[in-house]
């Protein structure tokens, strides 16, 4: 019945990739409690369904596990960066940000960014990445960053067979969601060159996927 309601892998969908699903994965896994309800099944393929399954059996002996699937999203600022991995991420996933982590170094509240936090905020970003060059219980991990240079992404995906989605939301509309935050309209003149040299350094790659 899951495979008739979901034919398509879900977690290649959420790669934009059409994959057809042969497997009814339990969210949770019945062992740690999952039931056999819809809410709690999901179709994948035979490749996604045998890393969860790999890395669930890894779960009790240490690290163990495998290299996490790696999304990289960039964009500009105001580019709905944040709000499309919130819309995608699942239980369990890493989310790497450089802005939710000066807010977690300086209790600060979003987008205020004291030069004093700056090199830690950097280091902790930094820790996290060379953690995800090794194998984990964590199944995906999504990278958002702004790299508006095709080499800067390039190095992403070569690092950590990372799939990079780019938001090439326009410098407007950038603009208008950034008046609108309550988090930042106040500063939007000093948001407004950031966004125009994100723009002038943008540099659009075909190994990208691209959402307008």
């Amino acid at each position: 019945m899951q495979l008739s309601l979901e034919p398509l892998c879900r977690e290649c969908a959420e790669l934009g990739l059409v994959v057809s699903a042969t497997d009814v994965d339990h969210i949770v896994p019945k062992r740690d409690g999952g039931q056999d309800e819809l809410e709690n099944l999901q179709s994948l393929c035979q490749a996604h369904h045998s890393a969860k399954t790999a890395g669930e059996r890894g779960a009790g002996r240490g690290a163990g596990g495998r290299r996490p699937s790696v999304i990289a999203v960039c964009g500009p600022p105001g580019a709905g960066k944040s709000s499309y991995v919130r819309e995608r991420h699942k239980w369990g996933d890493l989310v790497l940000d450089l802005d939710t982590l000066i807010e977690a170094l300086g209790w600060l509240p979003s987008y205020e960014k004291p030069w004093g936090l700056m090199p830690f905020a950097w280091d902790a970003r930094d820790a996290v990445l060379k953690r995800l060059e090794r194998p984990s219980r964590i199944l995906r991990a999504w990278v958002i960053a702004t790299a508006p240079r095709s080499e800067q992404r390039g190095r992403l995906r070569s690092r950590f067979r990372a799939s990079v989605v780019v938001l090439e939301t326009p410098h407007a509309e950038c603009l208008r969601r950034i008046g609108e935050d309550e988090r930042r309209a106040d500063k939007l003149d000093q948001w407004t060159p950031i966004v125009r040299r994100w723009w002038n350094a943008y540099e659009p790659s075909e190994a990208d996927k691209v959402i307008k």
